[in-house]
């Protein structure tokens, strides 16, 4: 494990957790999945992610915006846990016809593959992709589900696999098991991630409505641990966003990273030519041949920390006033000025990270430095006296959640909250 562990299970000590709730759904089902979740209920209105929900008197409640009143969404709710199959509403790719009735010379019409060590592979539907590759749900032989990574390149595809097998194992790092080739495309397999992007919690402001510092801290520190590992392994990952992190629907709100395609075992390089406006300003700005593409990680991860904390990119990109007025500060205690003044919700403990992180390239800290700062549980992150300033101040009501996940499972909707 890494030396984050200690700080880490200490965090773990303050952990929300993660509890589920099956409601009736029209869709189509196909399959069925074995879940732990609540007696069915049924909700008058669509639930979101990003929706307050609260158990109370045996009533589910539910407010759909930090300041608007809880309304009553169900009756007689259930509040323990059941062992029960839900239908499941994508289709998976499956054996149809089985593998031993088809003619090896037809593989490549029914996306049929040999694939290494994992043997024959079926691969099915996309089901994500980006800027380098497309993601296919596949089935092996043995009836489990795999990921397939596709590029049309042969280079593109060994030098990724290359950079992941020099950053090796690790539990917060999606883990890849063979190569292989289906017509024009090249084929990474890797662990299926049951999950979806963190960035769709950002977006939904999950984290950020309640000011929650623990499960940050929590989703952070395993990010930090899978970055720290890469970076003590010569390999910086250069485009760290939220779209590159895939939290798992399951008890355990566990994070895992994902896409190493622009990674690079590079200690300088020219430009870094990821989108999103995560990159650090020497990037953005080409102010320097020689960028450290370890710090560039650094400003992205301090980037994706904000946005979870404020639940919106906290720029367009390094370039806007409200960055610069951070970073083209040389001393720290102006640094610090500036990010008060930018987020006054923000300790000035937290805020003295930041200015190690938001910093010309040369001032930036290590990843070891600030990470272990950031993940320490005694750090305060949002000042009580500026939440107390609020109109709209929010507290958490006892039991109340925030929904993070609305899984389609065909006959329901399995609904995940998060309580803190």
């Amino acid at each position: 494990m890494s030396r984050f562990a200690p700080l880490l299970l200490s965090a773990l000590a303050v952990t929300p957790f993660v509890n589920s709730i099956a409601v009736p759904n029209q869709l189509h089902s196909v399959s069925r999945k074995t879940l732990k979740v609540r007696e069915p209920i049924t909700f008058p209105t669509p639930v979101q992610v990003g929706d307050l929900v609260s158990f109370q008197n045996g009533q589910l409640l539910r407010r759909d915006n930090e300041t608007s009143p809880f309304e009553v969404f169900a009756l007689e709710s259930r509040s323990d846990f059941l062992e029960r199959d839900v239908t499941v509403k994508r289709a998976d790719p499956v054996w149809d016809p089985p593998l031993a009735d088809i003619d090896p010379e037809d593989y490549e019409d029914y996306a049929i593959v040999k694939c290494g060590d994992l043997g024959h592979v079926k691969v099915g539907d996309k089901i994500g992709g980006g800027g380098s590759g497309t993601i296919y749900k596949a089935i092996k032989e043995d009836n489990t589900f795999i990921a397939m990574k596709a590029v049309n390149n042969e280079k593109e595809r060994d030098l990724e696999w290359d950079l992941m097998q020099k950053v090796g194992d690790n539990p917060n790092i999606v883990k890849l098991h063979a190569r292989c080739k289906l017509g024009t495309n090249y084929y990474i397999a890797m662990d299926l991630v049951d999950g979806e992007s963190l960035q769709l919690r950002i977006n939904s402001k999950v984290y950020s409505k309640l000011e929650a510092e623990a499960p940050v801290k929590l989703v952070m520190g395993q990010i930090f641990n899978a970055i720290e590992q890469a970076h003590s392994k010569g390999v910086a990952h250069c485009d760290i966003k939220g779209d590159n992190v895939l939290m798992s629907i399951g008890e355990a709100d566990k994070a895992t990273v994902i896409d190493f395609g622009m990674a690079t075992t590079e200690t300088k390089v020219k430009d870094i030519n990821v989108a999103g406006g995560i990159r650090a300003p020497e990037v953005e700005n080409h102010s320097t041949e020689e960028i450290d593409p370890k710090a560039n990680d650094v400003w992205e991860l301090g980037t994706l920390l904000v946005s979870l904390l404020i639940g919106k990119k906290p720029w367009t990109d390094s370039n806007a006033a409200n960055a610069k007025a951070i970073w083209s500060k040389a001393a720290p205690t102006q640094r610090k000025d500036a990010c008060k003044k930018e987020w006054p919700e923000f300790t000035d403990d937290f805020c003295d990270i930041l200015a190690d992180i938001f910093a010309q390239q040369l001032s930036r800290k290590p990843l070891e430095t600030v990470a272990a700062r950031i993940i320490n549980p005694n750090l305060k992150i949002f000042d009580e006296c500026e939440k107390n300033k609020k109109t709209t101040k929010r507290e958490a009501a006892a039991g109340e959640m925030v929904v993070t996940n609305v899984i389609e499972m065909g006959e329901e909707l399995v609904v995940r909250a998060m309580m803190y």
